[in-house]
């Protein structure tokens, strides 16, 4: 097996970012012996492994090949893709000023969307970075944002509104509504509850249990065993595409399938970004 990996990190500094189908070819091995051998490179962290997929694959590289990553980007669905383009040409975006689609397409977008963030005036905030844009380019960028930023609020009142409506709403809901949504954010958890005790489901990790958002690891029975599944839970009646690429993103980054849950209805938009993009990755269910 020592043998088998030095073999192996050889093709991938050779040839990387390759994809564990190549690499089964080139051992002469089936594609299952091939991915045990480079999880096990990167769990050494001799190799690296990619957010992104080649169809429903991700890639492999090592050090030095993080140029190349840009193969992926033919293979990012549409946001994404938008996302991914805008984080190149301006190599720092500031994540409170970008607009809501933005912000989960940069969440998406991890192997190019690099998180940082900055203490400004007392204050820290989320940028993104471009992954081939370096440390001191990054500061430079921020401080140049924030110059201007000092210059225009005063002359101009649309800068502060802007802010405000954006983080607001949605935090801060007035009483009346927390009363009146009480009962059915009772009822959206217990309702998937009872969809666990049917189908057998079995919670191993509960991260976040809000009224109307819910966060966890479950044990999906199958024909071929126990599956993991990361779950999450929107009380909402009206299911975007931005909901579904922000549970895909979440599940990506615990590299798990996602079981999205909901009592309610799917965008027009939201129904055809799931059926083009997220088939195999994320299973939509009512409850």
């Amino acid at each position: 097996m020592e043998e088998t990996n030095e073999v192996v990190l050889d093709l991938v500094k050779k040839n990387g970012p390759v994809l564990p189908v190549q690499i089964s070819k080139e051992i002469k091995s089936d594609i299952l012996f091939a991915s045990a051998v480079l999880s096990e490179l990167v769990k050494q962290k001799q190799i690296f492994i990619s957010y992104g997929k080649v169809g429903g694959s991700p890639v492999y590289y090592s050090s030095g090949q993080e140029s190349k990553l840009n193969l992926l980007k033919e293979h990012l669905p549409g946001k994404e893709k938008e996302a991914y383009e805008l984080l190149k040409e301006k190599k720092i975006i500031r994540d409170i000023t970008a607009e809501p689609w933005q912000r989960v397409a940069l969440r998406s977008i991890q192997d190019f969307a690099i998180p940082i963030r900055a203490t400004i005036r007392g204050k820290i905030e989320l940028f993104w970075k471009w992954y081939l844009a370096s440390n001191d380019e990054a500061k430079t960028l921020i401080l140049e944002i924030f110059k201007n930023k000092q210059e225009i609020p005063k002359k101009t009142p649309f800068e502060k509104p802007q802010e405000v409506p954006l983080e607001k709403p949605k935090e801060i809901p007035t009483e009346e509504k927390k009363e009146v949504n009480e009962s059915l954010k009772y009822n959206f958890k217990d309702k998937i509850s009872s969809y666990f005790s049917e189908k057998n489901i079995n919670v191993v990790n509960e991260e976040v249990s809000k009224a109307k958002d819910v966060e966890m690891e479950v044990d999906l029975p199958s024909e071929i065993g126990t599956l993991r599944f990361f779950v999450k839970g929107v009380g909402k009646k009206r299911i975007s595409d931005a909901d579904l690429s922000l549970a895909y993103n979440m599940g990506q980054t615990k590299k798990l399938p996602v079981l999205f849950l909901t009592e309610g209805e799917l965008t027009k938009k939201a129904k055809e970004y799931l059926d083009k993009n997220l088939k195999g990755y994320l299973i939509f269910r009512k409850v």
